[in-house]
């Protein structure tokens, strides 16, 4: 092999072998793309997925409140308390920079006496702490007009964990339970 054919040998093996890494770049960057629009994908599917588990979630809690605010409008009874008016899904806010607003699942009122009634599909431990100090000064905050009410706080839910119902009700409030079809009360002893 003379000195020129060598070099053309080369010139045209650095050629294939610059063709091939070519192609490898170009593989490589379709490879990239591919595994990036993977990943939106399954950004986008874990979203859905995300959306789907809330909505499941938020229908449960809609299904419990409607048993309980259809149970208790047949005596609007709760505590051995009789009640001339429910209102399910009591909404206040406060307009203002802070402004404070609070929606309220069920309530009742008679001429003295207000039940503020929290619903859950299962009721956990963090659910009556959001209850007692949260949700419950909010409303007397938002509803003044019932600051010289005797005030009674229930909570309804399908299930309760006996000793979550045991802390609830030492911690005074009624506990309204599904009971089959029915709904069964609970109510805390009188110290």
């Amino acid at each position: 092999m003379t000195e020129e054919r060598f070099f053309e040998f080369m010139a045209t093996l650095e050629k294939k072998r610059e063709a091939e890494r070519q192609k490898d770049r170009v593989e490589l960057e379709k490879y990239k793309v591919k595994r990036e629009a993977e990943r939106e994908i399954d950004k986008e599917e874990w979203k859905k997925l995300k959306q789907m588990i809330f909505g499941i979630g938020k229908n449960q809690g809609y299904v419990a409140e409607e048993f309980f605010v259809n149970s208790i409008a047949v005596e609007q009874k709760i505590g051995g308390i009789q009640y001339d008016k429910m209102i399910p899904n009591l909404k206040g806010h406060i307009r203002g920079k802070n402004g404070l607003e609070g929606e309220f699942d069920i309530v009742l009122v008679n001429g003295k006496d207000v039940a503020i009634v929290e619903t859950k599909y299962k009721l956990h431990e963090d659910d009556l702490d959001k209850f007692l100090n949260t949700q419950y000064p909010k409303f007397n905050i938002l509803f003044p007009e019932y600051k010289d009410y005797n005030h009674h706080l229930a909570i309804a839910s399908f299930y309760i964990d006996d000793e979550l119902k045991k802390e609830a009700l030492e911690k005074g409030m009624i506990v309204l339970q599904r009971n089959g079809n029915v709904m069964e009360t609970f109510e805390p002893q009188i110290k």
